[in-house]
């Protein structure tokens, strides 16, 4: 049968059309059929058909679906054009720059100011930060007691006074002598005797970095010293003499200088010497009895003291050292002074802290009385390290003046290492004036550093 509303053919008896809803069942008294198959008597919502209504809901629908479909493409097309950054990548991206010159490190990225300028010139290679180095800007020593037994503790704090780390010692059953001992902090690590071994820690952080235990002494205050790249003690009962490297490997070991002499008390580096002072004597009698050490091959032979007369000229009888001027950098507490110029450490320098390349600044040696003196030896420049030593400028026309008004010139090569400048004659004196006349240029900064000057 037909559907009297749309005209299509549908079962016979169906109560509803299929294809318009149309109620088959329905009396239609006297009226006419619907003129347009949209207008059906007995629908729910006055005549509209429910089967378009579902259809423009559905095509509502499709649509929506189909604009989230293309925002979601554009988006994701966007995003594959911009290259991911990764928390690795954006951290490398700050800490160096492949463009720029090689060799630079993260104190080069400092702002270019005249103080930053200064401050990146002598900080070290490594790339220590300012931060890095305020970290542990005071490590203190406490040698403590409990009951018979003695152990030590080693405090760093911060500018604030905060504690940033603590190392504490074991504990020692206690003697005689001092079972933990403090040397002090060089560079970045802090050494301490702790039941006659050596050990370093690191001084940003307190862990340990090595341990020695060939010293097996006791050294008093003042009885150790640092040289370059090396840690130099006495014990009281000996050794008389011990080196060992700031990374952990014994150089030298001298048990005694002399049967007749013991108690060594005080050590001092000057040079490529050390003179080391002792108290008694088997005898009975009273010190000091001084030994120097020749650094380079660990002779020895006993002297008769800092303090002698006439040509017997030591570094240790330099009363004072003085300077036209000297820079100190107070970011980072660091006083490159012209007493670097004889602690036997080329770790530190003098720099001078004139405008420009430093023409005409001088440093002064002035000793207790007057000697007579052959020549010098001087570590010219930065001698820290390689990166520094270029990057800063060093020395090359001296004039090396006396204290009777004499003097001579003398042009240094550009190396890094010690120079010898031996004099035609012995000169007599009672100080020697160093004067910059020209400089190598460094390849970054105008500063002229010296390292060493060793009178002998």
């Amino acid at each position: 049968m037909k559907c009297p509303y749309c005209g299509e053919e549908i079962r016979e008896g169906s109560k509803f059309c299929p294809f318009c809803g149309g109620d088959l069942e329905q009396t239609v008294s006297g009226e006419e059929m619907p003129e347009s198959p949209d207008k059906i008597p007995g629908s729910p919502e006055g005549g509209k058909k429910p089967m378009k209504g579902l259809i423009a809901i559905l095509i509502v629908i499709c649509a929506a679906i189909v604009v989230l479909i293309v925002v979601l493409v554009l988006h994701r097309n966007r995003n594959l054009n911009e290259p991911a950054v990764t928390e690795t990548e954006t951290e490398e991206s700050v800490l160096y720059d492949s463009s720029l010159d090689e060799g630079l490190g993260p104190e080069d990225f400092l702002p270019e100011t005249e103080e930053a300028d200064e401050t990146e010139t002598l900080t070290d290679s490594g790339g220590e930060t300012a931060a890095a180095k305020a970290v542990a800007s005071d490590i203190s020593f406490e040698r403590k007691r409990d009951n018979d037994n003695e152990y030590a503790v080693v405090t760093a704090k911060d500018e604030s006074g905060n504690t940033v780390w603590e190392y504490q010692t074991p504990e020692y059953a206690m003697t005689e002598l001092d079972r933990t001992s403090a040397i002090g902090r060089e560079g970045d690590s802090y050494y301490l005797v702790q039941g006659g071994s050596v050990v370093s820690l690191d001084a940003e952080t307190g862990t340990t970095n090595w341990e020695n235990p060939d010293f097996q002494g006791s050294p008093a205050d003042g009885a150790s010293a640092f040289g370059d790249d090396v840690v130099y003690l006495s014990g009281y009962y000996g050794p008389d003499f011990y080196a060992v490297t700031t990374g952990g490997d014994t150089v030298s070991r001298i048990d005694e200088f002399d049967s007749n002499y013991f108690w060594p008390y005080e050590l001092e580096v000057q040079g490529d010497t050390a003179l080391v002072t002792l108290d008694s004597s088997n005898s009975g009698g009273e010190g000091p009895y001084y030994f120097q050490v020749n650094l380079q091959n660990f002779t020895y032979e006993q002297v008769d003291g800092p303090a002698s007369s006439g040509s017997g000229f030591s570094m240790l009888d330099v009363s004072e050292v003085t300077a036209s001027s000297s820079l100190y950098e107070s970011q980072y507490d660091i006083d490159h002074s012209p007493s670097s110029l004889i602690d036997g450490s080329l770790s530190n320098a003098w720099c001078e802290n004139a405008a420009g390349q430093g023409v005409g600044e001088w440093v002064k040696l002035t000793f207790n009385g007057t000697y007579e003196i052959n020549g010098i030896k001087i570590n010219a420049g930065y001698q820290k390290d390689d990166d520094l030593y270029n990057k800063n400028s060093r020395p090359k026309e001296i004039y090396i003046s006396f204290s009777d008004g004499s003097g001579v010139s003398f042009t240094l090569s550009d190396e890094m290492t010690q120079q010898n400048i031996a004099f035609s004659a012995p000169v007599s004196t009672s100080s020697v004036t160093i004067t910059i006349q020209s400089v190598y240029p460094g390849n970054k900064y105008e500063d002229t550093l010296i390292s060493e000057i060793s009178i002998y």
